[in-house]
């Protein structure tokens, strides 16, 4: 995932590695979603804040006997407590869309990687070996896996993916 400090320090040169990759102006969504997120924060952070010194407040108002202040921050404070789990699902739904945002994009390339949208446009630096030809279609391994009593649709059910029965 990408490091968000860097996008919000250099949007332009962000843009400009996304660019190479086939993908224009990134930068933009995620520091809107950046920014949606942080907001939520604060505004639940100052929640918590503000609930946390109206309880600090009712225990002086107990400790002095101001009964009436008491039960007035009392009710200022249940206030409070039925907005924080509103506020604490806006903060969380904000960072899964950034979260999303951020991991929907590929990596930056490597300024020695060339240009393209897809591996046709790699260089081939080395090759090791010589492939082998075959005079037959050769065929996935999966293929074979029923022929031979496997079932991987209930192995996938059971165990998971890659995983035959």
């Amino acid at each position: 995932m990408h490091d968000i400090r860097l996008i919000r320090d250099d949007p332009a040169a962000f843009d400009a590695a996304m660019a190479r990759r086939g993908v224009a102006n990134a930068s933009q969504e995620i520091l809107v979603s950046d920014d949606l997120r942080r907001r939520a924060e604060t505004v639940l952070q100052d929640v918590l804040a503000d609930r946390n010194e109206t309880s600090k407040q009712i225990g002086l108002a107990m400790r002095e006997k101001d009964l009436a202040r008491a039960e007035q921050l009392k009710a200022e404070l249940a206030i409070r407590t039925n907005e924080l789990p509103d506020r604490q699902e806006d903060a969380k739904n904000c960072e899964a869309r950034h979260r999303a945002a951020l991991s929907s994009i590929p990596n930056i390339p490597v300024t020695e990687v060339p240009d393209g949208e897809n591996e046709a446009g790699n260089d081939e630096k080395l090759r090791w070996g010589t492939p082998r030809s075959f005079d037959f279609t050769p065929r996935e391994h999966a293929d074979h896996g029923p022929a031979l009593g496997m079932d991987f649709e209930t192995g996938v059910l059971i165990s998971g993916a890659r995983f035959t029965f």
